[in-house]
């Protein structure tokens, strides 16, 4: 119901109309970002009218899993603005940042588009494509484009003059366009870094806080809301499920995929007994003392990304039978413990000294009559 609403609404915003007038994307995208309403209101605000100068450069920046990337996509997907969307843990080296921006912008393959190899061509080439939009069909000659670079920390790591030119684009360029920075790291961090930066004005930054208990129940009761596709549960029975895993898992770990990863493997059996018709919706006690045992069991494997307790839970929904295999599968980490320990054994006891002692004591022979100790400190 919410994907067809914001369909509907996306149907009245191409129209033609002014974009204030005709659609505030904001009630469509609230729903899916419980908590981001604030966030969403202010990215809208600096956005305007899609021909309209913005602000060159906006950096986001907040703890993993506060919806930071997946807000800025679907935001930019549904104003149907010009955009793209890159992550630099995908980009090994500058060329290849360079060329995957120019790539998206163009919708050109990277067999069938020029090596960028230098700043000065990347400059020159993106330069070119935002002039050429005269006569592009999909979008009126000045609207903004929008470069979005995901973990973006991970330009640190490349030339020092990078970032202050990525800052510098619409100033470069001489052309409408935005460049955003997505980033675990505060602003500080990027400024300790390269020297350079000091000249360059403070950015427009906008803060992503981590979710509220509130958020995060709602963000899992819409998940799973989603996940079902014959029987229909209440949203009060989905908000009771959502609420049993938050106090399951918020212990152990808070971080949103780890909830969403989790909740997703128990729901089916959680709703096992209601559908078996033994206890009501609301019998959320006897529902929780019915996963319990199962949860304690394969918390600390799912917590560690383990298939086999994946394979053990989906086998008890599906009621076939678990293999004595599966059933005694070992965690990853205890796989790596025991392969150690194997090689290990092979080590001479003598050399557990030398192995694992922070100073050495090392007797050198420098004649067959006089021998001289030493130590060696690491």
């Amino acid at each position: 119901m919410e994907e067809e609403g914001v369909k509907l609404e996306e149907e009245r915003y191409l129209a033609g109309e002014d974009r204030e007038e005709v659609y505030n994307p904001a009630n469509a995208l609230c729903k899916v970002f419980p908590g981001r309403r604030n966030q969403i209101n202010t990215l809208l605000t600096l956005m305007r009218k899609p021909s309209n100068y913005v602000v060159p450069f906006i950096f986001i920046h907040g703890l993993p899993s506060t919806g930071k990337s997946s807000l800025i996509k679907s935001l930019l997907s549904l104003l149907k603005v010009k955009h793209c969307f890159i992550s630099v843990k995908e980009c090994y080296c500058r060329h290849v940042l360079f060329e995957s921006i120019l790539h998206q912008l163009t919708g050109v393959t990277q067999s069938g588009y020029s090596r960028c190899d230098s700043l000065s061509s990347f400059v020159r080439q993106l330069k070119l494509i935002l002039t050429r939009s005269v006569g592009d069909l999909d979008r009126e000659a000045n609207d903004t484009v929008y470069i979005v670079i995901d973990d973006s920390e991970e330009l640190r790591k490349m030339d020092d003059t990078i970032i202050p030119a990525l800052i510098r684009i619409q100033e470069l360029t001489l052309s409408n366009v935005c460049v955003i920075f997505i980033s675990c790291l505060e602003w500080k961090s990027f400024v300790f870094k390269t020297k350079t930066l000091l000249t360059i004005k403070t950015p427009f930054k906008l803060h992503f806080a981590q979710y509220s208990k509130d958020d995060v129940i709602s963000i899992l009761s819409n998940a799973c809301a989603c996940n079902l596709t014959t029987t229909k549960y209440s949203m009060p029975f989905l908000k009771r499920y959502a609420s049993i895993m938050w106090d399951f898992i918020s212990p152990i770990s808070r971080d949103l995929k780890d909830l969403l990863y989790i909740s997703n493997i128990f729901f089916p059996l959680y709703c096992k007994p209601v559908e078996q018709g033994h206890v009501s919706e609301s019998a959320s006690w006897k529902l929780c003392s019915h996963i319990e045992p199962h949860f304690k069991a394969h918390i600390s494997n799912l917590i560690l990304r383990d298939q086999s307790s994946e394979i053990y839970i989906n086998q008890m929904w599906t009621h076939k039978q678990v293999s004595c295999h599966t059933s005694i599968e070992f965690p990853v980490s205890l796989k790596y413990l025991l392969i150690a320990s194997y090689l290990g054994s092979y080590n001479p006891l003598i050399s557990d000294r030398r192995f694992f002692s922070k100073v050495h004591v090392h007797v050198c022979t420098l004649t067959s009559e006089h021998h001289l100790l030493y130590v060696h400190v690491h």
